[in-house]
């Protein structure tokens, strides 16, 4: 089943972003596979209930499932499209879900861009500080350099932070938490992991939902 595949796809990728959380390079290299593996097990999963249907489509899209199953007057089918494009519109109209998917769709069909990444720095889980980070289309993103600048404002954030702590008669802190974030239209700062997370749970309720309404096989 090519929609299981690719959950578990989109999950290696997912977990590949959280292990490399530091590195702006490598997370967009894997944030653009998660967006692409992500997006596909919404067409992977059109596919198998094309099978299930037996609606014999090949070129396998929302508007064609939809013209077949009326064509044949399936009402089985009819039923699963309507409930698909409902759900369908529930992950476009999502703040988070619809600009993760419109960016892939633009990466992929239109222009390639990587967005504007930050390096989020916190001495707590409150967040207090951003250095920005904007990699340059066409250009080789230099790990070492980006990551000396990322050193040296983590150490220059610590100081600060703890030259305020003193001030306070409060203990110093020696560890800086990290985290990449995005800069995306109309979202603002998108947490890289939350936001990806989240948007492949709702993939997975998708997934879910239409197993258990419309199931693949006869009990």
């Amino acid at each position: 089943m090519g929609t299981q595949f690719k959950i578990k796809e989109a999950n290696f990728f997912l977990r590949r972003l959280k292990q490399n959380s530091k590195s702006v390079r490598i997370s967009a290299f894997y944030f653009s596979a998660f967006l692409s593996s992500t997006y596909s097990i919404l067409y992977h999963l059109l596919t198998e209930y094309n099978e299930k249907f037996e609606l014999g489509l090949k070129n396998i899209k929302k508007e064609n499932f939809e013209k077949r199953a009326n064509k044949q007057k399936n009402k089985d089918a009819i039923k699963f499209i309507k409930w698909y494009s409902d759900r369908l519109d529930i992950l476009w109209n999502d703040k988070t879900c619809g600009k993760l998917m419109r960016l892939r769709h633009d990466n992929t069909h239109k222009y390639f861009e990587i967005p504007r990444h930050y390096i989020l720095l916190s001495p707590t889980s409150k967040k207090v500080g951003i250095m920005g980070i904007e990699p340059t289309f066409g250009k080789t993103i230099n790990d070492k350099k980006y990551n000396f600048m990322i050193n040296k404002a983590t150490d220059r954030f610590r100081e600060d932070v703890n030259d305020f702590l003193m001030e306070y008669n409060q203990k110093p802190i020696k560890k800086i938490t990290r985290k990449i974030v995005l800069l995306i239209p109309e979202i603002g700062h998108l947490d890289l992991e939350s936001g990806c997370a989240k948007f492949l749970r709702e993939v997975k309720k998708t997934v879910d939902e239409a197993y258990t309404n419309y199931p693949l096989f006869e009990k």
